[in-house]
């Protein structure tokens, strides 16, 4: 195999900030994006331009004490160098427009080089009360040869990670608040529709997901001979309206998500609904917040249909 290049100018591992510090929640979901960039040249010393497919083959994570290569997906005491984003990046002024695994190309200042790299997304699911230093390694023949910025080499630098313990929301930690009712006509129908919200002590619900085993209504109940009782819930996310169709074949616009990063339900009462069937097979939801921790939720129906009910799942 020849090699990709002979000589590497310049290594440098950076945060995409202006700290070479950062920490890292340990529930394996939340990731730190590591950035690595380079310069090499061939043996005339003419800067070579790898390509993309290259750059992923040769450019890698390593720890910066210990001297050794974390590949890709591969579990190193908990942490993880992955080359897919997931939802809870959290270093600051990450270029999001990069796909999974994106190397790019920039042009250094009062220079005729170009220096390449590559982001990597490291995540931890082991907590360990210690931090730890990453580094950057590149090879121009499949890691017979390398160059590393581990430390105490030419381009000694790294950056250190600490992580933190994960979190998991209890409902008790949680704000559960409903709306006034809000009334409105359809033909002979009268709705009273309530909001529920679930939000976090502090900040936003940046994802949270219903149960897959559920749909979106998941009570029903022929309260009486002129009343039927409906409750929804929502996966977290933009303001929209879902549409609740009676057996009359009426259609009920309900909105919801209202409120941004809070988890939204709906309690409705509909008047001659005259509902065919009963249904009542709960809802559970997974919530996150920006970093990935989460709180398993359960949400029961009490006073016949009337309120919800908000507890652990």
């Amino acid at each position: 195999m020849s090699k990709l290049f002979e000589n590497v100018t310049s290594l440098d591992v950076n945060l995409s900030s202006s700290s070479n510090q950062a920490v890292v929640y340990a529930n394996g979901l939340n990731q730190v994006a590591i950035n690595i960039n380079f310069i090499v040249t061939d043996k005339y010393d003419n800067q070579v331009m790898l390509t993309d497919e290259q750059i992923r083959q040769c450019v890698f994570v390593g720890d910066y004490n210990l001297g050794t290569v974390l590949f890709p997906g591969q579990s190193s005491d908990g942490w993880v160098a992955s080359t897919e984003p997931g939802d809870f990046i959290t270093t600051g002024d990450l270029n999001t427009s990069l796909r999974a695994g994106d190397t790019y190309t920039k042009e250094l200042t009062d220079s005729s080089d170009r220096y390449q790299g590559i982001t990597y997304y490291m995540s931890c699911n082991e907590y360990h009360a210690y931090s730890r230093t990453f580094c950057g390694f590149i090879s121009p023949d499949n890691l017979n040869t390398y160059v590393t910025s581990a430390h105490g080499t030419q381009f000694d630098n790294g950056v250190v990670l600490t992580p933190l313990p994960e979190i998991s929301y209890d409902y008790s930690e949680l704000t559960f608040l409903h709306t006034e009712p809000a009334s409105s006509e359809y033909g002979q129908h009268h709705v009273e529709q309530v909001d529920y919200y679930v939000s976090l002590p502090s900040g936003s619900i940046k994802k949270g997901e219903v149960d897959l085993s559920y749909n979106q209504l998941y009570y029903i109940q022929h309260y009486s001979s002129t009343e039927d009782r409906y409750q929804a819930c929502f996966n977290v996310g933009e303001e929209a309206t879902w549409t609740l169709t009676l057996p009359d074949g009426t259609r009920i616009p309900v909105e919801y998500n209202k409120r941004a990063g809070q988890q939204s339900l709906v309690c409705l009462k509909v008047t001659n609904g005259a509902s065919l069937y009963a249904l009542d097979q709960g809802c559970r939801s997974t919530i996150y917040d920006a970093y990935g921790n989460h709180g398993h939720l359960e949400f029961v129906t009490q006073n016949s249909g009337s309120t919800i009910k908000l507890y652990n799942a």
